[in-house]
């Protein structure tokens, strides 16, 4: 993606408050609308939560966990404006 203003778009930081939440943090561009994803091996992904609309140029945004997910990716998918 490449964002008005040439804005680098990553997950800058995850935390995992517990076994089944964890916190995202990701650049972002005031007013999108962001989906976040899991996928246990690159093969389907799946919505983490609902869809974030972002209020400044950093977003953070604590998701639910699938069960018996002990490791897998993690995207952030730029919608466009809200």
């Amino acid at each position: 993606v490449d964002p008005p203003g040439q804005i680098p778009f990553s997950i800058t930081k995850v935390e995992g408050p517990s076994a089944n939440t964890l916190t995202l943090t990701w650049n972002s561009i005031e007013d999108h609308l962001y989906d976040a994803e899991f996928s246990p091996a690159l093969q389907g992904w799946f919505l983490l939560g609902d869809t974030v609309t972002a209020t400044g140029a950093q977003t953070t945004k604590t998701f639910s966990v699938p069960p018996n997910q002990s490791r897998f990716y993690l995207r952030i998918v730029d919608l466009g404006l809200d």
